[in-house]
């Protein structure tokens, strides 16, 4: 069964942290996993894929409930990506190892969250938040602040205006008042928000406009907007350690309430080939059916697998397709959605998933499958820019 598109995210994840791209990857996805789980495989670690899909239902947000499907994408793969998650250094305190990848982002109209592992406190992530504007001219607002007491190291939710103690890698969450020396903090970011999310969205500027307390989720409902719009100017921050797995549960959350789905996304552009014009593909079940390849790997049970992103329409098991520029013929025999304990086999797979599958003989990274009907011919994108590491996130249906 299909994956409802409201529920994809494929988001490209920049690391720049110490702890390493691989490293911060596999704890995301051991955190979406479960704790038990993850020590399971605490000894053996399961191969890195182009693609892995996790399951994650959020806590909070206006999406808290709503069972997802979280696709981490190899960082080369920019055509999968529809945000970006850029993991920083706030040990070292700095953003330009990370600005080449933003400005990609940016140029792209690639929405963009930031996560600031290992910042010390508040005072350093305001900072580093401000670094964020002054080197790319937009809006940093912070939605998770650290905190420390006598319990140990938090993470307060601005929007809710509550301290977050986590349990269980964050499945379990206690909530309590802020703490009346961060009261004044806290107000002031919250306010920083609604005046940010107040140029995009008339509720919130008319709320604001007479002094009316905008609600948490109608403000991250404005912040998404605000972060979706499409320039994908505004860039939420939030905080935690990797290497703790505190605050990954909330990053997690952020990812599903403020990155796009592939239905929020422009189009995909091409050429028809027999026409010689301009075509574009809409991440929509009613378009003609297009998929561009994103790599190819050998697995000892599967055989030769293609990881491809479904552009639009739906792909089908042994469904005839053109690949181009090739200009080959031929049909992919199994589909399968990547999990980290294997490969779930699927009859068929809707626009935004990525998925890989079996069949269809030397398909190349970046050449286009697409419908014999309506054939189009994607651009290649371009290579990601040098940095120390990335993973990318996107959502799995039920």
């Amino acid at each position: 069964m299909q994956c409802d598109i409201r529920c994809l995210r494929n988001i490209g994840i920049i690391s720049s942290v110490d702890v390493g791209s691989t490293t911060c990857r596999e704890r995301i996805l051991d955190i979406a996993e479960g704790a038990r789980r993850a020590g399971r495989r605490a000894r053996t670690r399961p191969p890195v894929l182009p693609a892995t899909t996790v399951a994650w239902t959020p806590l909070s947000g206006f999406l808290a409930g709503d069972a997802v499907r979280v696709t981490f994408v190899d960082d080369d793969a920019l055509a999968a990506i529809d945000g970006a998650l850029f993991v920083l250094d706030g040990a070292r305190g700095t953003v330009e190892s990370a600005e080449a990848a933003f400005r990609a982002a940016r140029a792209r109209r690639v929405p963009s969250i930031a996560f600031v592992d290992d910042v010390g406190d508040v005072a350093d992530l305001e900072a580093m938040a401000a670094a964020l504007e002054q080197e790319l001219r937009s809006p940093a607002v912070l939605v998770h602040v650290p905190w420390r007491d006598d319990d140990g190291v938090h993470v307060i939710d601005v929007l809710e205006q509550r301290l977050v103690s986590e349990r269980d890698d964050g499945r379990v969450r206690e909530l309590r008042r802020v703490p009346p020396g961060a009261r004044h903090v806290v107000a002031r970011m919250r306010q920083r928000i609604v005046d940010v999310c107040a140029e995009l969205d008339e509720t919130v500027r008319g709320a604001s406009a007479v002094g009316i307390d905008v609600g948490a989720y109608e403000l991250a409902r404005a912040l998404r907007k605000a972060t979706c719009a499409r320039q994908a100017s505004v860039i939420p921050v939030t905080c935690g350690s990797v290497r703790a797995g505190r605050g990954v549960g909330l990053l997690l959350d952020a990812l599903v309430t403020y990155a796009p789905s592939p239905a929020e996304r422009p189009p995909a552009l091409g050429t028809d080939p027999r026409r010689g014009v301009a075509v574009a593909r809409f991440a929509r079940s009613v378009d003609a059916v297009s998929a561009i390849a994103l790599a190819s790997t050998d697995n000892r049970a599967l055989g030769r697998l293609t990881w491809l992103r479904v552009q639009s329409g739906t792909l089908r098991a042994r469904e005839p397709l053109l690949l181009l520029p090739p200009d080959r013929r031929g049909s992919f025999e199994r589909l399968f959605i990547p999990a980290r304990g294997g490969f779930e086999r699927v009859e068929e797979a809707g626009s935004g998933s990525v998925v890989c599958a079996t069949g269809f003989p030397e398909v190349s990274a970046g050449e286009t499958l697409s419908d014999v009907r309506a054939p189009v011919v994607f651009e290649r994108a371009p290579s990601s820019p040098p940095k120390r590491g990335s993973v990318s996130a996107g959502p799995l249906a039920s």
